[in-house]
């Protein structure tokens, strides 16, 4: 009798056991699944928020102001798109909010008090992030534009759910079977009558009962493949030469819907192989790029002693300026040992319909001349759009 109390004991225990290793598995893999989610999503949100600034942007430049209709047309058909923005806003920290589309007006509240420079948000849903941008990359009023995206929403939880349910049916149809196997082996072993002195027949040994396994459920373990490539480098903060071609791309088909300039710029430092510290001097005069340019996204290496700017809504002519700015500005810096030139190439759109190979040729090629020219350290390409519509014409 003592044995099977023991025996008893032992697969209670056991059992109890488990289903705290069960309990605590399942809630890891629900804080995973939140966490992996909330990731993944926040990726998203802030690649859409980008371009949706970058929109907005254009819109501005094109529009007579926030409430006329050249620029609330674009924006709302692109906010409803983003099926997770619930809020969007402009505003500059001395005016005020200028431009509001918001699900509810509960999310603003009218009166937060003294204005501090940025809006207040109240009563957002749970799941929800605010992403801050600038309006624009290049330098331009004092404007800002925040976005409120859904990160974690109905549609994401309702499968997490779905999947613990599943599981949990499982654990309680295992513990069932458990409670309903118990009984039955206590009341197959009777003591023996105590007046006979007989011995006592052995048992029949019995199967030693098989712990409950547990049914992957087919959420356990896997987590979404995330992208862990850093997009700019660690030692010059710019972006990679390989995220180039894509980014010209993107900013070209924006340029040409608005039909807006952009100017391409190959820069290289002359001599960098003769200096003492090359590669310090490298991410030196890259840190000055980035407070000269700002917006660090549009900013890549272009191999070593190399760089490239995109410059948005930004002509030839004007680019030639920012770049005799910038040299000037590099001359009279303490940051290098002795004085640092640069060679700089530039070609923009000009009006033409171009993918970026063709733009990067001719920066390229006025960078080339550029590098052996004693008299000229910036030499841009400047197309004639006239003739380029003409040579078009003709090969279609």
């Amino acid at each position: 009798m003592a044995d099977s109390r023991d025996m008893g004991k032992k697969i209670i225990t056991g059992y109890l056991v488990f289903c705290g290793i069960f309990v605590a598995a399942l809630l890891a893999i629900i804080a995973v699944r939140m966490v992996t989610t909330w990731d993944r999503n926040l990726a998203k949100a802030s690649g859409s928020f980008e371009k949706l600034r970058n929109a907005a942007y254009s819109a501005f430049l094109a529009s007579d102001g926030f409430d006329s209709e050249s620029f609330l047309k674009p924006i709302r058909a692109l906010t409803a798109r983003e099926q997770r923005l619930i809020l969007l806003s402009i505003y500059s920290r001395q005016e005020g909010i200028l431009y509001l589309n918001a699900e509810s007006r509960a999310f603003v509240d009218p009166a937060a008090g003294a204005w501090d420079g940025r809006p207040l948000y109240r009563s957002l849903p749970l799941g929800s992030k605010t992403l801050t941008l600038a309006l624009s990359a290049l330098p331009a009023p004092d404007l800002s534009v925040d976005g409120v995206y859904v990160l974690i929403g109905k549609g994401d939880v309702f499968p997490i759910v779905k999947d613990t349910f599943i599981m949990l049916f499982i654990f309680l149809a295992a513990t069932t079977l458990v409670m309903l196997i118990l009984p039955r082996e206590g009341a197959a072993r009777k003591p023996a009558p105590e007046p006979q002195r007989e011995p006592a027949t052995q048992p029949i040994p019995t199967a030693k009962p098989r712990p409950a396994r547990r049914r992957k459920s087919g959420v356990e373990g896997l987590l979404p493949e995330v992208d862990a490539k850093n997009l700019f480098s660690p030692e010059t903060g710019l972006g990679w030469k390989d995220h180039l071609p894509q980014r010209l791309k993107f900013e070209l088909d924006r340029a040409a819907a608005f039909d807006q300039d952009l100017t391409l710029a190959l820069i290289t430092i002359d001599s960098l192989a003769q200096m003492a510290n090359p590669r310090q001097t490298y991410a030196r005069a890259a840190r000055m790029l980035l407070e000269e340019f700002t917006f660090q996204d549009l900013i890549f290496e272009y191999g070593m002693g190399s760089y490239a700017v995109i410059l948005p809504d930004t002509d030839v002519v004007k680019g030639v300026e920012n770049w005799e700015s910038f040299q000037s500005r590099l001359s009279k810096s303490k940051q290098f040992e002795s004085r640092l030139g640069l060679s700089v190439g530039l070609s923009s759109r000009n009006g033409r319909l171009l993918n970026g190979a063709t733009l990067l040729a001719e920066a390229s090629n006025a960078l080339k001349r550029a590098l052996t020219d004693p008299d000229n350290a910036i030499i841009a390409f400047k197309a004639d759009a006239q003739k380029y519509r003409e040579l078009i014409g003709q090969k279609s």
